[in-house]
């Protein structure tokens, strides 16, 4: 994707290739590449493929903390619920995409972080 994405229209890996390809439109800047998981394959997929690691379900605060004490450089941001997000940033995490119930759990969460 990110030769794709730089205009490239040839592409030679160790897992699959392309020739003759193209894309349009090119992004003005590259996308990030998300890569999600909970195993420490993922992690080493996003540390070395991606850009962000996406934890999937079953990742606590705690497993987060480990892996930014352990790799500081990779950016981490967990799927969560609103009652958990400050947890997930005080473990370290760079962000978090927050699933909420309603408006007013929205706008709860909203108060604490100012």
């Amino acid at each position: 994707m990110r030769a794709l994405w730089q205009g490239e229209r040839e592409f030679h890996g160790e897992h699959w290739s392309f020739a003759n390809a193209t894309f349009e439109p090119l992004p003005a800047r590259q996308p990030e590449l998300w890569v999600g998981g909970g195993s420490a394959r993922a992690i080493r997929r996003a540390r070395e493929l991606g850009d962000v690691w996406h934890p999937s379900r079953g990742v606590g605060p705690d497993d987060v903390r480990q892996v930014k004490e352990a790799h500081p450089e990779l950016r981490i941001v967990p799927r969560t619920s609103a009652a958990r997000a400050e947890a997930f940033l005080d473990a370290g995490a760079d962000g978090a995409v927050v699933s909420f119930e309603d408006e007013a759990e929205l706008r709860e969460l909203a108060q604490r972080l100012r």
